[in-house]
C-alpha cells in the first residue's frame, strides 16, 4: 500500500506543530511518529480489538534482506494464523518518512481478541522451534541484535472504506 500524502496529511501536521506542545505535555510524555509504507499486507475478515507492532533495524547494508527473510521463513505461519481467525490483518512496513534507521522494518500485526495473540505467538514459536541452524541463522543475521522494539496497543474504534 503506497500512502499518498497529496491528501493534505503533512499540511495539518505542519499547522499542529506550529502551536507546539504544551509544558505538561512535554513533562508527562515520550511522543514518536511513525509514518510507514506497507511492504507486504494480507488481511481477513472481523473486527479488530489488539494491534501490535514489532520492529527491527534490518542489516543497513541489505535490508531487502530481512523482508524476504521473513516472507520465506514466517509468512505461510502468518497466513496459517489469518485463515484460522487468530488475526485479522499482518503487514510488514518500513518508515515512509525517515525520522530513524532507513533499514527499520516492522511487523503489524491486529487481533480480534487476546486468544487470537496467544495462538499467533505459540504458532510463531512451533514454526521457529522446527528452524533448521542455517535457518536460524539467516533470520536473525538479517536484523542488528538488540534493536527489536515491541508496541502493544487496544484498538477502541475502527473502520474501512
Amino acid at each position: 500500500m503506497v500512502v499518498d500524502l497529496d491528501f493534505g496529511l503533512m499540511k495539518v501536521l505542519d499547522e499542529i506543530r506550529k502551536g507546539g506542545p504544551r509544558p505538561g505535555q512535554i513533562a508527562a510524555t515520550k511522543h514518536e511518529d511513525l509514518l510507514m509504507q506497507t511492504s507486504m499486507y494480507n488481511a481477513g475478515s472481523g473486527t479488530p480489538a489488539y494491534l501490535r507492532v514489532v520492529c527491527s533495524n534490518a542489516k543497513a547494508d541489505k535490508p531487502e534482506t530481512f523482508t524476504s527473510t521473513l516472507k520465506k521463513l514466517l509468512v505461510p505461519t502468518f497466513e496459517e494464523q489469518l485463515k484460522k481467525g487468530a488475526a485479522t490483518s499482518y503487514a510488514v512496513d518500513q518508515q515512509y518518512v525517515n525520522t530513524g534507521a532507513q533499514s527499520l522494518r516492522c511487523v503489524v500485526v491486529t487481533y480480534p481478541n487476546a486468544e487470537g495473540m496467544d495462538k499467533w505467538a505459540a504458532a510463531i514459536n512451533a514454526t521457529m522451534s522446527k528452524w533448521t541452524p542455517a535457518e536460524r541463522a539467516e533470520f536473525l543475521g538479517a536484523s542488528v541484535l538488540d534493536s527489536r522494539r515491541d508496541f502493544l496497543a487496544r484498538i477502541t474504534h475502527s473502520g474501512h472504506k
